[in-house]
């Protein structure tokens, strides 16, 4: 059935792309930018940098490669695909869009498979509706997100049947899996965290059948890192050469610097909840998770006083920390502007609304972070280490962003995902379901709405 999944999931995936670029054939959006840098790198000029682009060059120095490939294969293939997705060159928007199909719908859930898991996660992840969307446009996304993936695929397993003491071997995938982490970092900066967590994952058991205490997870990780030069050596040496660079360019973005300085954004977390809140819930959202939140939450007078100082703060954070990115305000062609003008800041009704308003989602924010942190360490396979690193990584990636940008919440999410307990058949199904009903939703939305910008043509809603 999972087969079944995966391919209805492919016969989407190939209807969605052909819709979009029927519809919208030239660069869209920040394709604008990726586009001529990829060009540029196709035809040899390598000292050229738009410096509008912030993140690193790894997507246009894949995307010459591949287009130096797609040179040979263009006479072979181009008459079967032509009429339905006008591939004049090969290394034209369409052939470039499709360099992310081929990475969300088979480099993805291939390195899923190879990790281990099930082909019914790896079919999830895939059609993850952020990572899905993204893989009919030519984005850094989903060969960031992909580059990880593999990275983590790459490190050995452990055969130890009690999850502690192990020793990493195999230092050669060690270094290939360092090699592929230093890649992601090509792709977006903020992975060289996630590069981090795979230095742990590199370390950790992989399922863990016996609970240890706290502290007995980390003294176990701390040996096992200790005894693992082939894990800390080149682990250690992406982050001394991050530290380089952002001191050489003095910042974490390449160009425009000035919209992209970091900042404290601690509610960033909490918009991450409602995202992941709505992607998750066919998963974890049962009577008996909802009474168990009531019991843990209002249970006993000192769950209830612990209840109000977890609303309290959140209530803080959104009052002290909030920051408004003008893009943000600006920007009508994305989802967030919507979101945000109507629910989580809203500008409509009376002014106690418009005041106050922010707040008014305060609960839901509590349940959706309690439950993000209950399935990360208690309804997962992993230790509570690799729980706990994923969680800082979440946090390191997220609160220095000052803008509200859904596509920052894929590894998160899917970091989360990999870590949960295979579901019953009946919630993968739900999952599934669920995913392509809001991917369908998504591209009928790109492809047959659109509205004018005065002098800069039609526009279309995206996440």
């Amino acid at each position: 059935m999972a087969l079944i999944r995966y391919g209805a999931t492919l016969a989407l995936a190939s209807w969605a792309f052909v819709s979009v670029q029927q519809a919208v054939p030239a660069p869209y959006l920040d394709e604008i930018f990726h586009i001529p840098q990829t060009l540029q790198y196709y035809n040899g000029n390598w000292k050229h940098w738009d410096p509008k682009i912030t993140t690193p060059p790894g997507l246009y120095g894949l995307g010459a490669a591949y287009c130096q490939a797609t040179k040979f294969l263009s006479p072979y293939i181009g008459p079967y695909i032509d009429p339905y997705i006008d591939v004049d060159s090969e290394c034209s928007v369409a052939s470039l869009r499709f360099l992310n199909l081929i990475g969300v719908t088979i480099v993805v859930p291939l390195a899923v498979k190879l990790m281990g898991k099930s082909t019914s996660t790896a079919t999830a992840v895939a059609t993850f509706p952020l990572l899905a969307f993204f893989g009919l446009l030519y984005y850094t996304d989903v060969w960031s997100t992909a580059a990880i993936l593999i990275s983590l695929a790459l490190v050995p397993g452990y055969k130890s049947k009690n999850g502690a003491n192990e020793n990493p071997a195999n230092g050669l995938r060690h270094v290939l899996s360092a090699l592929v982490a230093l890649a992601a970092v090509f792709f977006r900066q903020t992975n060289v965290v996630w590069a981090a967590v795979v230095a742990v994952y590199a370390a950790s058991p992989r399922k863990v059948t016996t609970r240890l205490s706290v502290m007995e997870d980390f003294v176990h990780l701390i040996q096992r890192l200790i005894a693992s030069p082939s894990v800390v050596i080149p682990f250690g040496l992406i982050g001394v050469l991050f530290a380089a660079f952002v001191f050489h360019n003095g910042s974490i973005a390449l160009g425009d610097k000035s919209n992209h300085v970091a900042g404290v954004n601690i509610p960033q977390l909490l918009y991450f909840s409602l995202f992941f809140g709505l992607f998750s819930w066919p998963l974890w959202l049962t009577p008996t998770f909802i009474r168990r939140y009531i019991q843990y939450n209002f249970g006993s007078p000192i769950r209830a006083v612990g209840y109000l100082l977890g609303v309290g703060a959140i209530a803080a954070a959104i009052d002290r920390f909030t920051i408004v990115h003008p893009f943000l305000l600006a920007d009508n062609r994305h989802y967030t502007f919507y979101l945000w003008r109507r629910l989580i800041a809203p500008v409509w009704g009376p002014s106690c609304v418009q005041t106050y308003g922010k707040f008014a989602l305060v609960p839901v924010y509590h349940a959706l972070v309690w439950t993000f942190l209950t399935t990360l360490f208690y309804a997962s396979t992993a230790s509570f280490a690799l729980s706990t690193a994923v969680l800082g990584a979440t946090v390191l990636t997220l609160v220095p962003s000052p803008l509200l940008e859904p596509r920052y919440y894929i590894v998160p999410y899917i970091m989360w995902r990999l870590q949960q307990q295979r579901p019953s058949k009946t919630k993968e199904w739900m999952e599934w379901a669920w995913y392509m009903a809001i991917n369908v939703g998504t591209v009928l939305v790109f492809v047959k709405y659109e509205f004018e910008w005065p002098g800069q043509g039609m526009m279309r809603f995206m996440w």
